[in-house]
């Protein structure tokens, strides 16, 4: 594993391979709340887990980078990399995570449901984010091509989204959310309280569950449309 270590950082290298499996398997020696994943990489997520845990499985498992800043776990594969037909998954096991960014054509995908009081996520560059979610507030921001598909609920959401960006979020039940959705792209949201829904310069948006109190704003062409 080609694994990075600064000063600043003290990672607790266990490794362990199996020939068989292909898997390393690397515990940190320092706690971790946020999540980047970026270059293409595929990345499992395993909340409510004992202890952190991160294995990493395929024939380039070598090439993933791992480091800890702050409080911040970072996966990348270098950039001659994001191309290449090696197939390699990231298992990441954590006990609660309060942020996830994903970038550069990244998939990430929640394995477990995220039970907790606030999550935040953002995707872009064409990545990807799914799962189900049961938390109190959710912050959401998705640009240039990214995508989320969510389910669970949410009892307050806020959701930003630019240049063609896409929310799959008919499964996932709010009371309260503000969405913005700028320059294209479509979105899908459950409420069943209040809503506040503006879109800018194009792009669509979906509400489900007749919202008691709905606010709508189109600017520059785009629609909403409230369904059954």
């Amino acid at each position: 594993m080609r694994f990075k270590l600064n000063c600043i950082i003290c990672l607790l290298l266990l490794v362990t391979t199996s020939a068989v499996a292909q898997v390393k398997t690397l515990i940190p020696g320092k706690d971790f709340s946020s999540i980047k994943v970026s270059t293409g990489l595929f990345v499992e997520i395993v909340t409510n887990a004992e202890e952190d845990k991160i294995e990493v499985r395929g024939s380039g498992r070598d090439e993933v980078s791992i480091e800890i800043e702050g409080d911040e776990l970072q996966l990348s594969l270098p950039v001659g990399q994001i191309f290449s037909e090696t197939e390699i998954l990231v298992t990441v096991y954590t006990n609660e995570i309060v942020e996830l960014k994903v970038r550069s054509g990244s998939e990430v995908e929640f394995m477990t449901p995220v039970t907790q009081e606030n999550l935040k996520l953002i995707a872009s560059e064409g990545s990807y984010i799914g799962g189900e979610l049961q938390v109190d507030y959710l912050s959401l921001r998705a640009v240039t091509g990214a995508s989320l598909s969510l389910i669970g609920s949410a009892k307050t959401m806020t959701i930003e989204m630019k240049t063609g960006a896409s929310f799959d979020g008919e499964e996932l039940k709010t009371e309260t959310t503000d969405i913005s959705l700028s320059f294209g792209g479509e979105a899908s949201v459950f409420v069943t309280e209040t809503c506040n829904a503006r879109v800018n310069a194009g792009g669509t948006i979906l509400i489900y569950g007749h919202p008691e109190t709905l606010s709508q704003n189109v600017k520059l062409g785009g629609e909403i449309k409230v369904l059954d």
